[in-house]
């Protein structure tokens, strides 16, 4: 790409909208560059990255997933986007981003994803699971020790089968119902 199209990509993705969108003003874009730019040679240069989706609109086709990833309509962040998107015709309802210019997704990766996030809930449910002595071994304490595994899971701080043998270990120690109000005060 020659420099003056390389120095307008980089002003372009400064000045565009939160969509990707540019209200072509080449004038003063060369204004600010100190440069002579034509519309027909940018485009081109730009080799796709930058397409015009309207006359006197750009876009610039990697912005939005560069900024938001994959955008959802139930995201209220994603909302505007996909509204200005629309606007222009680069948003439907049921494909999301229409432009033949986006790539196809793959999906066979968002299941792999999918699946290795299910075997790591399976290994957390198995660590709640931990045999326990006869002094622990009763409902109440089961589901005390469960509440409390699914509450380090949800904070980012998963029980790993050394910690829970420790803290069974003490638990025991204290007996039944100081081991069952120990885990629910924390």
């Amino acid at each position: 790409m020659e420099a003056p199209y390389k120095a307008l990509f980089i002003y372009l993705m400064c000045e565009c909208d939160h969509a990707g969108l540019w209200d072509v003003e080449l004038d003063i874009a060369g204004i600010r560059l100190g440069m002579d730019l034509d519309e027909a040679k940018a485009l081109e240069a730009m080799c796709g990255a930058v397409v015009e989706v309207e006359p006197g609109k750009w876009w610039l086709k990697d912005f939005v997933e560069f900024q938001y990833g994959d955008l959802n309509p139930e995201n209220r962040v994603h909302e505007s986007v996909i509204k200005r998107l629309r606007s222009v015709k680069l948003w439907s309802e049921n494909k999301g981003l229409v432009s033949p210019l986006q790539g196809a997704k793959d999906k066979d990766k968002d299941k792999d994803k999918d699946k290795e996030k299910e075997k790591e809930k399976e290994k957390e449910r198995a660590k709640a699971n931990t045999e326990l002595p006869d002094v622990l071994d009763t409902t109440a304490f089961r589901s005390a020790w469960g509440r409390w595994v699914q509450h380090r899971s949800e904070i980012r701080k998963p029980v790993k089968p050394t910690m829970a043998a420790a803290m069974i270990k003490q638990l025991e120690a204290m007996g039944h119902d100081r081991a069952v109000a120990c885990i629910d005060h924390t």
